[in-house]
């Protein structure tokens, strides 16, 4: 985190203790999808046109919305950090294809 900061000119703005570090929604582990991940990847896709993948950054945002839902998060401005992932939807192809509504049998065709 330190190392951020000093590359975006911005140490000390935030503070160790408001970083939350959640695992909860690791699945089986990584690079294995979860359904949560997926619900979230879709979600995020159809409302805001944001490209997540189902095991990185939707099992992230998955536990984010958690989150929310709880009203853990509160009424405080947060800040998701999307760091990418648009090249493993291209390495999940049949599992996100198969998520999505509407294109059943597509995968192979």
């Amino acid at each position: 985190m330190r190392k951020t900061e000093e590359l975006l000119d911005c140490v000390g703005v935030v503070r160790e203790n408001e970083v939350l570090v959640n695992d909860d929604f690791l699945g089986t582990g990584y690079g294995r999808p979860t359904e949560s991940g997926t619900e979230a990847m879709l979600l995020v896709g159809r409302t805001e046109g944001l490209l997540l993948d189902p095991v990185y950054t939707g099992k992230a945002f998955a536990g984010f919305l958690d989150l929310v839902r709880r009203g853990t998060v509160g009424s405080e401005p947060v800040v998701f950090l999307h760091t990418g992932g648009t090249p493993a939807l291209f390495a999940y192809g049949p599992e996100v294809l198969e998520a999505v509504p509407g294109v059943e049998g597509a995968v192979g065709n």
